[in-house]
């Protein structure tokens, strides 16, 4: 079928803008560049943008392709954002124009959003936008869920780019961008639907079918049953619609390069990154590395390479039998010890480790624990050679001569794991992990004995017993407890549950254009669910699995504190940060209706986590964050640290 038709000029029809661009011979017309019209090559020359945009708004930078005339090249990057490093996605950039594709496109993630700040969102639009501007090559915006977390974003959004999803064809190939935050989180509407099931009507034969979107939908539609009582994803309803063409699916969001075969042997991949947040432990083992991804469109479908910014790596660099050896290892090799003392002074304790092999190849796995003063371990270094799916066990010695309280053991003993094997006819394996052994004894809360006001006055606080008074992570940053350190508190009456913290700091940097973590500020974490859920928890999703006050005070006298997303706090939550001769001091108040609500009952129990943000200097990266217990998200998080019974 020859498509090269109804290619209309510059017109705005109910608030829908349709292009024409130089791809085309003579816009409105036919262009055929000499082929037959029997031939795949009088088909590829020209291309069709159907997306609603607000005047002098467009999703697409500008219309000088860079196109052949019978098989074409494109570029697709990946996140920018999720832990922004410095100069990666600019570095691709470059590399990118010596490349010369004809287009490029994303998978979303460009900015680092989640803020209602109108200004600044429009100022990390202007950063990124003038970053892509220096491409020499036509630019499609896909978005991701920190550019479209609220609807503040979207709004934002759609004024400079138009609707957050369209389509378009080019040489005869077509290409979906979808939203998918519509609406966040990780759902396509039913609008969106309809509008794509009717694209897919009105082009039944494409030489082939794109698909772009951020998150890989599909995944939490086959692994997360909560999300499917929830309404879903309905991303199987696209399934449903995209299974009967041939087409591939890019996403990004992970931050892991996966690809796969599904939905009728259809290829869908998942990036890793283009300047996000990544430790950058491998393509092969871990499907982290920073790339984009070239693709060449010819008679045979897409031909896919994976460009590292220090090489080109094949589309199938981590199949899914290297993901599913490097899970089951990850996931098996080694799991975390919590010790609960007893008595109020610690000495001694054994304990053991269990080393798996979880591959169908021979392994070799050493373990290093590094010790946490004043806790030592016996053996600290640990060699063995496992057949497949064989199981060892370590017995392990800890100790801490003359003997400490257990609240006063905030570290833990790391176990520092590598496992090497060579899966058959492929280059070895080595994989790298980490667990720890943790020791913890639960601590109690007890009833305020008189009323407490939330003014950041702490006169009332006359018992705040829990302190931090080393680096937690270790710093070199940190000099000393006169540079960073705090005491905190909590209590209870029928209504609230009582927290206070007053910092010690020798020097007090604060700004209202700021996130709390990114002045002085300071930050408590609560989870409130029942066990083992609470125990077990990573702080996963703030505000949903547990909660998170993260305040600073005032820069100016009679501003308010700044706060991170006040409105997703429980109904009658009280806070407030003020600055004095000390520090920083912070009280706030969490409704007993909301403990209980998420223990499902009269609240028992609770975990929290305190933290000071540090600033010494306004310079990028010169902060310390001091933690009471180990940060839930990190790997030296000890599981049920932290941990408060109702006294």
């Amino acid at each position: 079928m020859n498509r090269t038709h109804h290619l209309p000029r510059f017109a705005a029809l109910a608030a829908c803008l349709l292009l024409p661009f130089t791809a085309l011979a003579h816009s409105g017309h036919d262009q055929n560049d000499g082929h037959s019209h029997d031939s795949p090559a009088a088909k590829v020359a020209k291309f069709h943008l159907d997306a609603p945009v607000p005047p002098a708004a467009s999703p697409l930078t500008h219309d000088k392709f860079q196109n052949d005339p019978a098989n074409f090249q494109f570029v697709v990057m990946s996140d920018r954002t999720g832990g922004a490093r410095a100069g990666i996605f600019e570095s691709a950039i470059e590399k990118i124009n010596m490349l010369h594709p004809e287009f490029v496109i994303s998978v979303g993630d460009l900015i680092g959003g989640y803020t209602t700040d109108t200004e600044k969102l429009t100022q990390e639009w202007d950063e990124v936008d003038k970053m892509i501007s220096d491409l020499d090559s036509p630019y499609f915006y896909v978005p991701g869920n920190h550019d479209l977390s609220n609807p503040t974003e979207v709004d934002v959004y759609t004024k400079r780019r138009g609707r957050p999803y369209y389509h378009f064809l080019y040489k005869d190939a077509l290409f979906l961008v979808v939203n998918s935050e519509d609406p966040y989180p990780a759902r396509v509407s039913d609008d969106q639907i309809a509008y794509f099931k009717k694209v897919l009507e009105d082009n039944p034969d494409p030489r082939w079918t794109f698909v772009f979107m951020h998150e890989p939908l599909w995944r939490i539609e086959e692994t997360e049953a909560a999300w499917k009582d929830n309404g879903g994803t309905q991303w199987e309803k696209m399934d449903a619609l995209l299974k009967p063409r041939k087409y591939t699916l890019f996403a990004g969001h992970t931050h892991a390069y996966a690809h796969t075969v599904r939905n009728g042997n259809h290829e869908h991949i998942v990036l890793a990154t283009t300047g996000g947040g990544s430790k950058l432990r491998g393509a092969r083992t871990y499907g982290e590395f920073d790339h984009i991804v070239w693709v060449t469109m010819d008679d045979n479908g897409p031909d896919i390479a994976n460009l590292a910014l220090d090489g080109i790596l094949p589309r199938d660099v981590r199949t899914e039998a290297t993901q599913a050896d490097v899970s089951g290892m990850s996931n098996s090799a080694l799991k975390s010890v919590v010790i609960r003392a007893d008595h109020d002074t610690f000495t001694s304790a054994t304990t053991e480790f269990v080393l798996k092999n979880a591959t169908p190849d021979p392994i070799r796995m050493k373990v290093e624990f590094v010790e946490a003063p004043p806790l030592r371990v016996d053996p600290a270094l640990v060699t063995r050679d496992l057949a497949s799916q064989e199981s060892t066990t370590i017995s392990l010695s800890i100790s801490a001569p003359g003997g400490v309280a257990p609240e006063e053991i905030t570290a833990p003993i790391m176990a520092k794991w590598s496992a090497i094997w060579s899966p058959k006819g492929t280059e070895p394996l080595e994989l790298t992990g980490t667990a720890n052994i943790g020791i913890i004894r639960d601590m109690h809360v007890k009833h305020a004995l008189a009323a407490v006001t939330v003014d950041g006055n702490l006169q009332e606080w006359t018992d705040m017993p829990l302190m931090a008074k080393t680096a937690e992570p270790p710093s070199t940053r940190w000099t000393g407890v006169a540079d960073a350190s705090f005491r905190a508190g909590l209590s209870y009456d029928n209504e609230y549950l009582y927290i206070a913290m007053q910092t010690r700091d020798d020097k007090t940097i604060l700004d209202a254009t700021r996130y709390p973590w990114e002045q002085d500020g300071v930050e408590v974490r609560i989870d409130a669910r029942p066990d083992p859920a609470r125990s077990h928890g990573r702080a996963a999703s703030d505000f949903i699995d547990h909660l998170i006050i993260s305040i600073a005070p005032p820069a100016t006298a009679g501003d308010k504190p700044v706060i991170f997303q006040p409105d997703k706090l429980p109904a009658g939550t009280k806070y407030t940060a003020v600055a004095n001769d000390e520090g920083i001091a912070m009280e706030a108040a969490i409704p007993v209706a909301w403990l209980n609500a998420q223990q499902k009952a009269d609240w028992k129990a609770v975990r929290v986590n305190f933290t000071q943000h540090d600033h010494d200097t306004t310079e990028p990266g010169n902060s310390t964050h001091l933690f009471w217990r180990p940060d839930w998200r990190d790997e030296r998080n000890v599981e049920g640290s932290g941990t408060f019974l109702k006294h």
